[in-house]
């Protein structure tokens, strides 16, 4: 009984401990990253903390980050200025035809999603930000990736650490509560069968 116990603990704990990770969707690709699988008609939130650095040479290795959302952490001087205080959907060093991946309206620096491993246009991205819910229109996995113009992320850094949760709060590919409820009585039964079981003792000759 004492083994089952010790067997059960660790199984739940490996479960939990694998399905929390948080994914790292770095700035220096436009490459998506898998966020984590997702099933038709579930409920979910997507988080993202971190900054992604557009530029890391800039103002003397300040660079310029920016949050998930798409807005500068400080005040860039110079020639990227305007992108203080609310972001821009362009390249000010270039014109305002110079969007990023995600197209027009979208800005630089944010966290954007995707439902394919090999975007081809801004219409395969939506913006994801620092918090996202939705409802999966059907099964697959959510990518995520950094707005940048396309060829320009050889000189970014750091980027987003995100995490895919159900809308109950629980991290993806944690059972819900009725699944949970249905294992431990399995496991419960188990443990009963295993301590009733009778030991048949060898007969002395």
């Amino acid at each position: 009984m004492k083994n089952y116990l010790r067997i059960t603990t660790t199984v739940a704990a490996l479960v939990l401990a694998s399905a929390a990770q948080a994914v790292s969707v770095p700035a220096t690709t436009s490459s998506p990253t898998a966020l984590g699988s997702i099933t038709a008609g579930q409920t979910y939130t997507v988080t993202a903390t971190g900054a992604a650095d557009l530029l890391i040479t800039w103002n003397g290795g300040l660079g310029i980050p920016f949050t998930a959302n798409g807005i500068p952490t400080y005040a860039i001087p110079g020639t990227y200025s305007s992108f203080y205080p609310n972001g821009l959907d362009y390249d000010p060093s270039q014109n305002t035809s110079a969007h990023g991946i995600g197209g027009a309206g979208v800005l630089f620096g944010a966290l954007l999603g995707t439902f394919t491993a090999s975007p081809t246009g801004p219409a395969d991205y939506f913006l994801l930000g620092s918090n996202y819910n939705f409802t999966a229109g059907s099964s697959g996995t959510l990518y995520g990736v950094v707005n940048d113009c396309p060829n320009c992320y050889a000189d970014n850094s750091g980027g987003f650490t995100v995490t895919l949760s159900l809308a109950t709060g629980l991290p993806v590919g944690v059972p819900e509560p009725g699944t949970w409820a249905m294992m431990l009585l399995g496991l419960g039964g188990i443990g009963f069968a295993m301590r009733s079981k009778k030991v048949l003792q060898p007969v002395s000759a």
